[in-house]
């Protein structure tokens, strides 16, 4: 990585254009410019502190529809996080690995850039460090790309999030269109990949080791666990089995922005007699459908949600729609 960071970008764009066969690729994330803080030691060994804030572009793509190149490069060259990604990628194929690192060997010698040393032979093998690297959580499988604008697509989602909640049982569009892994609607997969972040543990019913896990993990960052009840938000996809509520985290009467809130797929969903809906946000009756959701599990969100302020707050989605149950929201089944 420091070789493709400290290499200059008309060199990686002349290695580049000389590759044959031409490689298509795809963004998973964009280029993007921020700001990381940077650390240092006295002397190297004393404990780390602070010096400042650093401009940093990073970039994620895929080629040949499986192989993730990673790259975070200095400044705001979007150029140059692009390249250095598609190298990453590159450089674990064996076809292109020896070309390209002889390439921007030869070329970094000839211009003598200061500080570069040789380059260990083992550099010419294709490896992997799946401790350290972005592409762990993948273990170099296909992997979906997230929201197109993590910025914008997510302002719109949250907006009509905020909507719902406001205005409970109200069936609502994501605002965006989103392809997710196959066992997550594209509604769960926008409201988790905008709520969610490395602060947020998640529970979901599903294989640690799943595609959609692992799409949720690299996307967002958010760890996850294996109690239910350390979630601060959880995924349930097959209501086929009883919904266990108990297992997750209503919150506590000091802190009840601590319980977890539960996002539902169900097997469908419209406005109907099926479920009576009243409380804050419900002007007049609403009827809601919500298939494949059994009797109990409403009798028993009605004796969790009791204990105001505690309980546990609900999204249900299906397909590319959604509806939100707070926990301040009553339901009766006709």
């Amino acid at each position: 990585m420091q070789l493709l960071a400290e290499a200059e970008v008309q060199d990686l764009q002349s290695a580049f254009d000389c590759l044959e066969p031409t490689v298509a690729s795809t963004f998973l994330i964009k280029p993007e410019t921020g700001m990381v803080m940077v650390q240092g030691k006295a002397d190297g060994t004393g404990i780390p502190f602070c010096i400042g804030e650093m401009t940093v572009t990073r970039c994620m793509v895929q080629v040949m529809d499986r192989i993730q190149g990673y790259a975070m490069v200095p400044g705001s060259d979007h150029d140059h996080a692009r390249l250095a990604a598609l190298f990453d990628a590159l450089l674990q194929i064996p076809a292109f690995h020896a070309h390209l690192m002889t390439t921007l060997i030869r070329t970094w010698k000839q211009k003598n850039i200061s500080g570069i040393r040789p380059w260990p032979e083992r550099w010419l093998t294709p490896q992997l460090n799946f401790h350290s690297d972005p592409r762990r959580m993948t273990a170099m499988t296909s992997l979906m790309k997230g929201l197109d604008s993590e910025v914008l697509d997510s302002q719109t989602v949250f907006r009509h999030l905020l909507n719902a909640m406001a205005y409970p049982g109200t069936i609502s569009g994501t605002g965006i269109a989103l392809s997710c892994p196959e066992q997550i609607y594209p509604s769960a997969g926008a409201l988790l990949l905008t709520l969610m972040d490395f602060e947020t543990p998640f529970w979901a019913d599903l294989a640690p080791d799943s595609p959609e896990v692992g799409w949720l993990r690299f996307h967002t960052g958010a760890p996850l666990t294996f109690d239910p009840f350390q979630a601060a938000f959880a995924l349930i996809t097959d209501t086929s089995h009883s919904i266990e509520l108990n297992r997750f985290n209503p919150g506590t009467v000091t802190s009840p922005d601590q319980s977890t809130t539960l996002v539902i797929q169900a097997q469908g969903m419209s406005h109907g007699e099926q479920l009576q809906l009243s409380g804050p946000g419900i002007p007049k009756p609403t009827g809601l459908i919500l298939t494949g959701i059994d009797r109990d599990f409403w009798e028993h969100r009605t004796l969790i949600n009791q204990a105001c302020p505690t309980g546990i707050d609900m999204v249900f989605v299906h397909k590319d729609r959604f509806c939100a149950l707070p926990r301040t929201t009553q339901t009766e089944i006709s």
